[in-house]
């Protein structure tokens, strides 16, 4: 950077800045807006793209390197850059607080007919928060033990297959307090989270203790100290995959033992099963190499 010439950019700099903190996140919302996605989840991830990239000091410092743009374009950009990263990063951490300020506004943003706000009035008995791998297992289970069960997903697309196939499916973000006042889910008598973020589970924990209401719960958990502490929050049952298949071929050995044809019954039933999930798009995640 030329110090010399800073004083100079500061006006710009700061024009630029704003074009980019707020332009970028309004381009965001605006498309996010024509996909069916709410103005809360628009607004976020609208913030994650209030910035400009390292790419772009790359980019500009090529062209100095081949003299196609001057030092101080550099400068200016260099600026920019700082400018956006020290804005964006205050703007995620306060994105609530930000949010509940301008959620009025933000409105016009969100199309009047989003699945999101067409959520029957009606009491479910069994609802999933969040159709992903997991959730595939458990409607399974849901719909041998009733009809009466509802499904939320903040993916558009999956809720309208959802419910062209006859299940009760709703579009929304479930990490919102009025969301889930909306969704009854103190109705309830189970509800099942596969979001594996531990704020998001002790915010339906919350919610629930707040209602005085006694539903079953079965959250999900990324590590063991979050299964702990959403245990001692009054969660009945912490799902932690990296953990499952272990329990469940335990389980399958002490059940079938040294029978071959028992393996072989289960061996047809996950065939089945891994090739449904196929036919769905289904991919097993990747697994790190332990270092």
């Amino acid at each position: 950077m030329i110090f010399t010439n800073i004083s100079a950019l500061i006006i710009p700099t700061i024009v630029f800045s704003l074009l980019v903190v707020i332009g970028n996140p309004f381009i965001v919302m605006f498309l996010m807006g024509r996909m069916s996605y709410s103005k809360k989840t628009s607004f976020m991830s609208g913030l994650t793209v209030a910035q400009i990239g390292e790419f772009s000091l790359i980019f500009v410092a090529l062209g100095v390197k081949f003299g196609h743009v001057s030092q101080e374009i550099l400068s200016f950009i260099t600026l920019i850059s700082l400018f956006t990263i020290f804005g964006c990063t205050y703007l995620i951490m306060y994105s609530e607080q930000i949010y509940k300020r301008f959620s009025g506004v933000l409105t016009i943003f969100e199309r009047k007919k989003i699945e999101e706000k067409e959520i029957p009035k009606k009491n479910y008995n069994y609802i999933l928060l969040g159709y992903n791998r997991i959730g595939f297992s458990v409607i399974k289970a849901f719909t041998k033990i009733t009809k009466n069960f509802l499904v939320v997903d903040y993916n558009p697309q999956v809720v309208k297959e959802l419910q062209e196939k006859g299940i009760n499916a709703v579009y929304g973000d479930v990490d919102d307090s009025e969301f889930l006042e909306e969704l009854r889910v103190d109705k309830s008598s189970v509800i099942v989270s596969t979001v594996p973020e531990k704020e998001t589970n002790r915010l339906i924990l919350e919610f629930v203790n707040r209602n005085k209401s006694k539903p079953i719960l079965l959250l999900t958990g990324r590590q063991i100290e979050d299964a702990l502490e959403l245990y001692a929050a009054g969660a009945n049952y912490v799902i932690l995959p990296h953990f499952l298949g272990g329990e469940y071929t335990a389980k399958l050995i002490e059940h079938a033992k040294d029978n071959r044809n028992d393996y072989k019954k289960e061996r047809q039933k996950e065939l089945r099963i891994l090739k449904e999930r196929l036919e769905k798009g289904h991919q097993h995640p990747k697994i790190e190499k332990e270092r």
